[in-house]
């Protein structure tokens, strides 16, 4: 049976495409050599959020030196939810668990500016002319 494997906050990054609307977590570090393997598996069942564990095999007899471990786990899905956190996973190791805030990624490099967002709703929203406002509202 696979069980948590430790390490450290500092090797996982998370980022999220807006126009792939992928999700990737990465983990990049030092596992224990007795470590078969290992890999970042999804919580499905946690509803309050995104939770991954770091799970692994262990095996072998004696001593072995910590070796390196790179993994990347790539996930569809749309974000921002409104129903649970956006801007972060959760990532359970067997040191603890880790909350690691997620890298919006857009397409030219850059997230809209608020002022194009003004623009592009102003421009769009209906507008009242003087003569259809109401009464009570011309003073």
């Amino acid at each position: 049976m696979a069980v948590l494997i430790p390490f450290p906050e500092s090797g996982f990054k998370c980022y999220y495409s807006t126009w792939k609307k992928t999700l990737q977590l990465s983990a990049s570090g030092t596992i224990p050599g007795v470590v078969l393997s290992a890999w970042l598996e999804r919580d499905s069942q946690w509803v309050e959020g995104l939770k991954f564990s770091l799970l692994g095999f262990y095996g072998g007899l004696g001593t072995h030196p910590p070796k390196e471990f790179q993994y990347k786990l790539e996930k569809q899905i749309s974000l921002p939810q409104s129903h649970f956190e956006s801007n972060t996973v959760e990532v359970e190791t067997a040191d603890d668990t880790y909350i690691i805030k997620i890298t919006y990624l857009w397409k030219d490099g850059n997230p809209p500016s608020d002022d194009d967002h003004d623009a592009r709703t102003s421009a769009s929203a209906p507008r009242l002319e003087p003569s259809s406002r109401q009464p009570s509202e011309q003073q």
